[in-house]
Order: structure tokens, then C-alpha cells, then sequence
């Protein structure tokens, strides 16, 4: 079935797919995470509609937006992925082909996400890719892990968000108006979309996330966040790591690798597959590799970078 278009803009996420293997994000026991009050990794380079105004590619367009924001702050640089390199992905990961209509269907964030590392996007003969992707894992309920959000949102410079989308929801977008929910308002469904967090901020009731979708930064509540957004999913890039050893927010490698062992258990093998065996590389990997050297001591740019090579080789990513 073709994507929903509401009011000229498209959605486009597909169901989370449970029998496709995931890497997850799981706490240490004991661990304590302490995000910042505010963080925010949203710049004007991201002010593009990335083809979702006419197609169902929300879970291409999201990481291409991701893609200009990490550049910005991990490299100085603007880069600014094309259209062209949208509809490959999409076409990719969705099947879809240009003029029949009815194969624009949509795309699950797990296929996305993969594309993104194997193949990724071309920008000026450059390839942009990041290096391995988790799934942050909601309670059993639903319930969102708020600290663990924020943590990697700040940490790792978004976390790709997928939600059910209500109806209300783009009069919101259109006002200019906060995501906001209303118990008390009845309302339907529309589909699936995928939009970043790119940034978070304030306290009790006037807490809220920032997303970048249709062009431009969104904000929502709380309350919206907990009932709508089902789905997120954070990722290692090298290029968020700045020449100077620190990542954007201003802690250093080292920090950033505390950070990240919190959330993966210390090592690689305590992020599980949930049981299911890993997917297949391409290309094939020589069944001897030489291991990788360690990071040359007091380089905590190179000890992260060798954190996220040993986690993508545990996992056979």
C-alpha cells in the first residue's frame, strides 16, 4: 500500500521488524547516567525536505539529516547529501521505482540503518557511513529510558526516532505549533514516520525533545514522546570524533568511552543479538584477519574509534 501524503508531506516508516537481528543498548547493573540538562545538534544545513515532501523515504531522509549535523559539529564542515544519493537509498531499501506510484511503500528504520553502514552516501566522491548502530530498548510496557535517550542524543549527536503518527499531529506541524498530547482528545493514526532527536531541553512539564523532519526542527513534549515514539535507535561514527581527541559536546575520547562501555556492558559481547544469529557481510571476511593493534595509549580519539571496532566484531557487523 502507498505511503499516507498529508498536506503535501509524506510518511513512510514501516513496523519494526523483530526477526531481523539487532544489536540492543543495555545498561550495566548498577550504572547511573547522568545526561546534561540540555544538548542540541541542529543546524541550517538540515533545512532540506530530503525527497519526504514526495516520497515515503522518512528513514533515508532522517539519516541524511543526520549525516549534515554530524559533519557540522564532529568535522567544521558543511555537507549536504544530494537527492540523487536519497532516492538510491530509498529505492534500496524500499523497492520503490521512480513513476509507478504504488511501489512507494515505505521502509523499516533496520533497513535503513543498515544501508547506511554497508553502502551509505556519496557526496562530492566522498562516502558517508557510520561504523555500527543499536537499538535503544523501551520497558516492557513501552516505557522510555529518558536518561538513556538523552545520554546518547548528547554522547553520540542524535538518536533516529520512529513513531506512530496522529492525526493532529500535522495541523500541529503547520501552526508552528509543539507536538503535544491531549488525553483527553480522541484521535487516529495516520502511519509510521521517523524523525531524529537532535536535542532535548527543560524540566517537569516544559521538558521536551527537538526533532528534524520536512525541513525543519520540531519540537515535542514529553507527554507526546511517551505515547507516539515506539522506536529508537542511536550509532558510532568516526567522524564525530574532532581532531583535537574530544567529541562535540566537549568531553574528551575518554569520557565519551564511559559513556559508551555504561551502555554496552563494558564489552562486546554483552550487547546481544536476543538470540538471533548475525547477518551475513559483505564482503566476505578472510577467515584469519590480522587483529587490529591497540590504541596507542593516552589517544582516547583512538580508544574510542577501537571500542566501536571491537564492539562491530563481536557482533560480525
Amino acid at each position: 500500500m502507498p505511503v499516507p501524503v498529508i498536506n503535501g508531506r509524506s510518511l513512510g516508516r514501516l513496523p519494526y521488524d523483530p526477526t531481523k537481528p539487532n544489536v540492543r543498548l543495555r545498561r550495566r547493573r548498577g550504572a547511573t547516567l547522568s545526561p546534561p540538562a540540555q544538548s542540541d545538534w541542529g543546524c541550517d544545513a538540515m533545512n532540506t525536505m530530503a525527497l519526504n515532501d514526495d516520497l515515503g523515504c522518512c528513514t533515508i531522509s532522517a539519516k541524511v539529516h543526520i549525516v549534515t549535523s554530524q559533519q557540522f559539529y564532529g568535522q567544521s564542515r558543511t555537507v549536504v547529501v544530494p537527492d540523487s544519493e536519497v532516492l538510491k537509498g530509498y529505492q534500496a531499501v524500499s523497492g520503490y521505482k521512480p513513476g509507478q506510484p504504488r511501489t512507494d511503500v515505505g521502509a523499516t528504520m533496520q533497513d535503513s540503518y543498515d544501508y547506511w553502514r554497508k553502502t551509505g552516501f556519496l557526496v562530492s566522491g566522498a562516502s558517508y557511513r557510520i561504523e555500527a548502530f543499536a537499538e535503544i530498548p523501551t520497558g516492557s510496557r513501552g516505557e522510555l529510558d529518558h536518561d538513556m535517550i538523552k545520554t546518547c542524543i548528547d554522547a553520540f549527536g542524535a538518536v533516529d526516532m520512529g513513531m506512530s503518527f496522529p492525526d493532529f499531529a500535522m495541523d500541529q506541524f503547520d501552526a508552528n505549533q509543539v507536538w503535544d498530547y491531549n488525553p483527553r482528545k480522541r484521535f487516529n493514526i495516520d502511519g509510521g514516520h521517523d524523525a531524529p532527536y537532535i536535542g532535548y531541553g527543560g524540566s517537569g512539564a516544559g521538558a521536551y525533545y527537538d526533532v528534524w523532519t520536512w525541513g525543519r526542527r520540531q519540537r515535542m513534549s514529553v507527554a507526546f514522546a511517551e505515547r507516539f515514539c515506539e522506536e529508537f535507535w542511536t550509532h558510532g561514527e568516526r567522524d564525530w570524533q574532532r581532531l583535537d581527541g574530544t567529541v562535540p559536546n566537549g568531553i574528551d575520547g575518554q569520557a565519551a568511552l564511559a559513556e559508551f562501555e555504561a551502555l554496552v556492558n563494558g564489552d562486546g559481547a554483552a550487547v546481544g543479538w536476543d538470540g538471533a544469529p548475525p547477518a551475513p557481510v559483505d564482503p566476505p571476511v578472510d577467515p584469519t584477519p590480522e587483529p587490529d593493534p591497540p590504541a596507542p595509549v593516552g589517544d582516547p580519539d583512538g580508544e574510542l574509534s577501537h571500542a566501536f571496532d571491537v564492539w562491530r566484531a563481536a557482533k560480525g557487523l
